[in-house]
């Protein structure tokens, strides 16, 4: 079969694909989520018109995150009708669901033959993302960062690089400031570096011989896993001043940290 065959079947295929990706969202969007106030969309709404508004001096209210709603900025114009600034916050919802499911293929590919890394693609954007895509709302895009972040984390844990670590910190600071619940899975992230550290000791202990390699490897891990903890904590750090004071610091990190002790 010829190459150009090959391709040109290819994109027609993603074509058909991406055609009744949008047509579902978009026949989900104007029949079933009509509502602007319902499941919290209204909220993001407001929260992009006060950043638009203040020209981004405007402080979230705690418990808040701002990156979705920061993101809606970008589409709102001053003194848009709700209705209006509401649809295109659904369309806009609608094309970062198909970025977000683009970015998630070639981690599925990495592990995955290709049949089933396109299996596994259109099992998750027919079966989640499309009833998901047009409500606006910040779960799709957690969900896809947060997926990222446990990838990175877990290629750290494997095969420790101070590349991947900066990158899992950059990732998992993007979902945190999308939702304050990824704080959870550093915190076991972090007791499974520890649980690294007191197995290197007792191997250094046990096997003298190879006391030397597994030091190094672990100091390996200990630089990637610094690295992540850095920049995550930049990001808290930058939260923390805009917050402006303890009393304004979002309060789900207290409460995912006793969750997971």
């Amino acid at each position: 079969m010829p190459r150009w065959f090959k391709a040109t079947l290819a994109v027609s295929l993603v074509g058909i694909a991406v055609a009744l990706y949008l047509y579902g969202a978009n026949i989900q969007s104007r029949l079933v989520n009509t509502d602007a106030a319902g499941n919290d969309q209204g909220d993001h709404m407001d929260m992009a018109e006060n950043y638009a508004r203040s020209h981004y001096t405007w402080m979230i209210p705690r418990n808040r995150m701002p990156l979705y709603p920061l993101m809606l900025t970008l589409i709102y114009r001053e003194n848009m009708p709700e209705a209006e600034f509401f649809a295109r916050s659904k369309d806009f919802s609608i094309l970062l669901s198909l970025v977000l499911l683009a970015a998630s293929y070639p981690i599925f590919r990495r592990y995955l033959a290709l049949h089933s890394a396109i299996n596994l693609l259109l099992i998750v954007a027919f079966s989640v993302s499309v009833f998901r895509a047009s409500y606006v709302q910040s779960e799709l895009l957690f969900c896809s960062l947060s997926f990222a972040g446990f990838w990175l984390l877990s290629r750290i844990l494997v095969g420790p690089a101070w590349k991947v670590g900066i990158a899992a910190g950059m990732v998992l600071g993007l979902a945190y400031l999308t939702k304050g619940s990824v704080l959870a899975g550093l915190v076991l992230f972090v007791g499974c570096v520890a649980l690294c550290g007191a197995a290197t000791v007792c191997i250094a202990f046990k096997h003298r011989a190879q006391e030397l390699e597994a030091w190094r490897s672990y100091r390996r891990l200990a630089l990637s896993a610094m690295l992540c903890c850095i920049l995550f904590g930049c990001d808290l750090a930058l939260q923390y001043q805009q917050q402006k004071g303890l009393r304004q610091f979002p309060v789900q990190r207290q409460y995912h940290i006793l969750y997971v002790v």
